[in-house]
């Protein structure tokens, strides 16, 4: 039997791990200096659900916007190997979305986010690329983190997936 195929459509986020040690402080303001040993980067956001889909052993198909750069790359990558088809759309000076988090042996010392709204436009073509292809899916999933594939869409738009 052929598993259901699902698609997500939503805010795709990167995932970024900086892991090193600290050992001092310093001199030029009062926080820690952190040795960058490692980095880890994951699926976050629409994708990570999408993760979660696949892992019940779905067939998934991901829907969602992200920047013409290297974490879009990352992310394209990480989704590959996880077995996950990406309709990625991307737009030139618009970051993807990325949560970079700092952390040390025993806790996460900083967070930050590198992001900006997806417009408007954008969404519509994905809405518009999805509703092209709706009767491939057995469900559709929305994963909405404000980042504008979900929110920028009026209450009869998103009715109409």
């Amino acid at each position: 039997m052929k598993p259901a195929r699902i698609a997500v459509i939503g805010d795709v986020i990167l995932d970024r791990y900086w892991i090193g040690d600290t050992s001092r402080i310093s001199p030029e303001a009062p926080v820690q200096v952190v040795t960058i040993g490692s980095q880890k980067d994951r699926v976050g956001g629409a994708a990570n659900v999408a993760h979660g889909v696949k892992a019940l052993g779905l067939e998934v198909d991901l829907f969602g916007f992200v920047g013409d750069d290297e974490q879009a790359r990352s992310l394209e990558k990480n989704l590959a190997e996880i077995g996950i088809r990406p309709h990625l759309l991307q737009a030139q000076g618009v970051p993807t979305t990325t949560k970079l988090r700092v952390l040390s042996p025993s806790q996460q010392l900083i967070r930050l986010d590198f992001e900006a709204p997806v417009p408007r436009v954008d969404a519509l073509k994905i809405r518009d690329l999805v509703l092209g292809r709706i009767n491939q899916y057995a469900a559709l999933i929305l994963s909405d983190y404000k980042k504008g594939v979900i929110s920028s869409l009026n209450e009869a738009e998103v009715h109409a997936l």
